[in-house]
């Protein structure tokens, strides 16, 4: 075994992989990209808008143009506001959430705000 060293070819370690990010740096170009299953980008820009009565509207940011209703994935973020024509007549908020397709469907009703 001691012969074994003479055979090998020289070894120099390789330098340190880049950042990744899936956005090109300047100068690169991007030959394709392919979304992993059930992904989709979100418009920051888009409002889902959904009046619950003649009082309530809620709002939520970063959905499709035109969705019925809002969708989200995996760890994303609910990021809207409720307005209310006569906010000085809400005494408490309540927030229903309903996960659906699962293994069994999951409910939690939270107040996310009340008057004291």
């Amino acid at each position: 075994m001691a012969h074994l060293n003479h055979c090998l070819p020289s070894y120099t370690p390789s330098p340190p992989a880049p950042d990744y990010t899936e956005d090109p740096a300047q100068g690169e170009t991007s030959l394709g990209y392919s979304p992993r299953p059930g992904f989709r980008l979100r418009n920051p820009n888009c409002l889902f808008t959904k009046k619950i009565d003649d009082k309530v509207t809620l709002v939520l940011r970063g959905q499709e143009p035109d969705v019925e209703n809002p969708w989200y994935g995996r760890d994303d973020l609910a990021n809207g506001y409720l307005e209310f024509e006569e906010p000085e007549r809400v005494t408490k908020i309540t927030l229903l959430v309903r996960v659906e397709p699962a293994l069994e469907s999951v409910t939690v009703m939270l107040i996310i705000w009340s008057f004291r």
